[in-house]
């Protein structure tokens, strides 16, 4: 007799808009009980997701589905880095960067039936210190981005709006770092210093347009900081997709690059559209190639 799959589905009930639901009489009605195993869990706490993940793999588990947005897949997925378990994705979040790099489905029939069709891929995944991630991480404007949005009443298109002006301003008190990659070491103060797995950042924009998930390279974009009009020319053609054109940007791929700050022993850093502070003087960012096995259409 053919063992039944377990599928655990891991659901983030405040992702976006918040008040998530997972259509329990939907799910069943696709994944027969002759066939799969299936368990629901609900995080009620941030971070929670990830333990409820690394249960899901003791337990058995051969698939586990985030349902959420990028933070709660960063934390799902970071529990199935170097394991055989499969990441399925249900899109509940605001920004949805990887989910829609992966093409995931945006109805949740579709997406559903994605899980159940079971095609996988094998993507990369970046590191920085401890930290897993699957899109991008970055300091300066990214990070006072997310910073400020993470402070907003609603995860909604105008609160990104809000605090990507927002950011604008503040991204001017970003740290002077030394940054050594490719055997090479600046000193600059970055506008922008983004990190990139990923060809998008979350509502269709994008820094890395040209960057894969399966090239084993991580794209690295920096910007000294610049004068406000410049920011404002920079913002139009980061929603175009053009803003590697820009003779302001300098963007290149490598395996592995490290930052310290040169004045404080800390970083206000952006995850994967989480705010994190880390304190520590230095960070170390790598890439690990196909670390991690995803459900794709």
């Amino acid at each position: 007799m053919e063992t039944r799959k377990q599928i655990h589905f891991i659901l983030n009930p405040i992702s976006g808009k918040g008040k998530n639901k997972l259509d329990q009489t939907l799910v069943r009605s696709l994944f027969k009980a002759q066939a799969y195993d299936l368990v629901i869990k609900t995080s009620t706490q941030k971070k929670e997701a990830k333990t409820l993940a690394k249960k899901s793999v003791q337990e058995g588990a051969d698939v586990v589905v985030a349902c959420g947005g990028d933070g709660t897949i960063n934390e799902v997925a970071s529990a199935l880095v170097d394991t055989p378990v499969l990441l399925g994705i249900l899109r509940f979040g605001s920004g949805n960067g990887l989910a829609s790099n992966l093409n995931i489905p945006k109805k949740l029939t579709d997406a559903l039936l994605v899980i159940k069709h079971q095609i996988t891929t094998k993507i990369d995944v970046g590191a920085i210190n401890q930290h897993f991630f699957f899109s991008n991480v970055s300091i300066g404007f990214g990070a006072q981005l997310i910073y400020h949005y993470s402070k907003t009443n609603t995860r909604q298109f105008l609160s990104y709006a809000y605090a990507f002006l927002k950011a604008f301003i503040k991204a001017n008190k970003a740290p002077r770092v030394s940054l050594s990659v490719d055997n090479k070491t600046i000193t600059i103060n970055p506008f922008i210093l983004f990190v990139s797995n990923s060809n998008e950042m979350g509502y269709s924009l994008s820094l890395t347009p040209q960057a894969s998930l399966k090239d084993g390279k991580l794209d690295l974009v920096y910007i000294n900081n610049v004068s406000f009009l410049n920011k404002i020319f920079l913002a139009g053609l980061m929603v175009i997709k053009k803003i590697n054109k820009s003779k302001l940007i300098h963007y290149q791929t490598t395996k592995k690059l490290k930052i310290t700050n040169t004045e404080i022993a800390s970083f206000l850093i952006q995850i994967d559209g989480e705010s994190e502070r880390l304190d520590t003087e230095t960070v170390s960012v790598e890439i690990k190639e196909k670390a991690l096995n995803v459900i794709v259409p």
